[in-house]
């Protein structure tokens, strides 16, 4: 009896949930995807739960992981999706006026708090109304991260034997007044950031949980990279051919590059510079593009389901961001060993030597223009610096200390 009850334990398949927010194209939902290929499915039971089942990144999710939506009141849904501002908005286009007279009545009782003290409202709110989930798992993963509306979710409304929160990107500027947070880290046993200084920025935080955090490397497939870049060929435009792939939106910092591309045209420095990906900011930087006259320098490239041929042929990589946790696709970039030119966010110098393998610099307009017009007229140094990452290796990170992370019985703290 008792050999059969070890063997049942030993057999059982670990139940793993992953929450986010949807599967939209953008860096922590391509690492989960990227994870989620990795899964040991043959002793994992894998559910991802999201706010939001929607997402290019949905088709990519490996066939025996369950996708399920959450049951949520959908003025709930919408504020966390959306946000007040946009919610307004809709609600006044759909004439739905209950629901926009009430979010009014929100927003007036908590005017001239701080963005976090009102989050912080929001989710007490949440917590009133939404029931705790049904089903009891091994290991929930709030991958969303960052203090969002998953970590509360996964620390008080998630059954789990062991509950693991990622961080995404340095605490200190993506967070304000945030030590409230702290009763809900509390809840859990590990906290994996995925770079040293995403780490060091919530110890900073959160000095009593600085034992539970550890480093995790986002997952980079690198053979499966390479094999996609293969499937097109991206024409090359005159001049030296840059590419950024990124969300557009303010965090990676296109609004800073432009008045940077726009210097060097005028100066009759023959580039071309390719923005691949979708977002919120694509209206502005439009407007930018053709108030600085560079519809002939700079394309839209738009979403795009396999960016990869368009590092294959770029000159030069360029990450402007102004602020990221680790940043898969500068981790892409180097796979092609292309010079490269980021700014000094979270991770950067975990995967750049500054001067050897790229550079780095501040996301400030003058530093942007001093160091990428280098770059653009001195084919030396972009030789110099290929030739630095291939003879360096690439250093990139598989999923076995994920999984490993994942598969603990305890975490220290």
């Amino acid at each position: 009896m008792e050999i059969a009850r070890w063997e049942a334990c030993v057999l059982r398949m670990k139940k793993i949930l992953f929450v986010m927010y949807d599967l939209h194209m953008a860096g922590a939902e391509k690492a989960l995807v990227n994870l989620l290929r990795a899964c040991p499915l043959e002793r994992w039971e894998v559910t991802v739960l999201l706010v939001k089942k929607r997402g290019e990144l949905l088709e990519e999710v490996p066939a025996g992981i369950t996708v399920r939506e959450m049951e949520l009141p959908e003025d709930v849904r919408a504020q966390i999706l959306y946000g007040s501002r946009e919610l307004l908005g809709r609600y006044w286009a759909e004439r739905r006026y209950r629901y926009l007279a009430s979010l009014l009545f929100r927003l007036a009782l908590t005017r001239g708090q701080g963005v976090d003290r009102k989050t912080e409202g929001l989710y007490r709110r949440y917590g009133k109304r939404l029931p705790v989930l049904a089903e009891t798992f091994d290991v929930a993963v709030d991958y969303q991260g960052q203090g969002s509306f998953a970590t509360f979710y996964v620390a008080k409304k998630v059954q789990a034997g062991r509950k693991l929160s990622w961080i995404h990107s340095d605490f200190s500027i993506v967070r304000e007044d945030c030590g409230w947070l702290a009763r809900w880290y509390e809840e859990y046993q590990g906290i994996a950031a995925v770079s040293g200084q995403a780490e060091e920025s919530f110890r900073k935080k959160f000095p009593q949980l600085a034992q539970r955090a550890r480093v995790c490397h986002n997952v980079i497939p690198a053979e499966r990279i390479r094999e996609e870049a293969l499937a097109y060929t991206v024409p090359r435009r005159p001049g030296i051919n840059v590419v950024t792939i990124g969300r557009l939106t303010p965090p990676k910092g296109y609004d800073v590059i432009l008045p940077v591309f726009d210097r060097l045209n005028r100066e009759g420095i023959d580039f071309h510079y390719f923005m691949v990906g979708e977002g919120e900011d694509r209206e502005l930087l439009e407007t930018m593009v053709a108030g600085y006259g560079l519809q002939n320098r700079v394309s839209l490239v738009g979403l795009c389901r396999n960016p990869y041929p368009y590092l294959r042929m770029c000159d030069l990589y360029l990450q402007p961001s102004r602020w990221e946790g680790f940043c898969i696709t500068l981790a892409e970039a180097r796979l092609f060993h292309k010079a490269v030119l980021a700014t000094d966010f979270a991770g950067a110098r975990e995967q750049i030597r500054h001067r050897e393998t790229g550079i780095l610099t501040a996301c400030r307009e003058e530093d942007l223009y001093r160091e990428l017009r280098e770059l653009l007229l001195d084919g030396g140094l972009r030789q110099s610096l290929e030739d630095a990452s291939r003879r360096g290796g690439e250093s990139l990170w598989d999923a076995g200390e994920t999984i490993s992370l994942i598969e603990e019985r305890e975490v220290s703290g």
